[in-house]
């Protein structure tokens, strides 16, 4: 899950007071320099936790799971160029579109066997 900070707090006075309205009100402290320090430092990391999920990618459109019906899970990561690599715990299929894996053609498809021995 991401957390944008800037979707709640939009400014960084507004991240500490509720940090600091957070820990208090979990462990019951007083405010001081310390509290202020270390709701400071959580902003911090929260700010480059989000920077970090925020890099963009040479290839990649966005990463996403589906359950496919009969209790099976397929990973999708969609490509810039529209075709998607569905992955499950057998199988690493390329497909032209999410259409085409929804339409479910028999078609040799490419694809990687992970349960192959080599």
């Amino acid at each position: 899950m991401t957390f944008d900070y800037n979707k709640y707090f939009p400014t960084e006075e507004e991240f500490l007071r509720a940090e600091t309205e957070r820990i208090i009100t979990l462990h019951d402290m007083p405010i001081t320099a310390d509290l202020i320090k270390l709701a400071r430092a959580c902003f911090a990391e929260a700010k480059i936790k989000e920077e970090s999920r925020s890099m963009t990618l040479n290839y990649i459109k966005r990463v996403f799971c589906e359950n496919t019906g009969g209790g099976t899970m397929v990973d999708f990561v969609e490509l810039l160029d529209g075709q998607i690599l569905g992955i499950n715990d057998e199988y690493v299929v390329l497909y032209e579109s999410m259409d085409a894996f929804y339409e479910c053609l028999p078609i040799n498809r490419q694809s990687i066997d992970l349960k192959a021995q080599p």
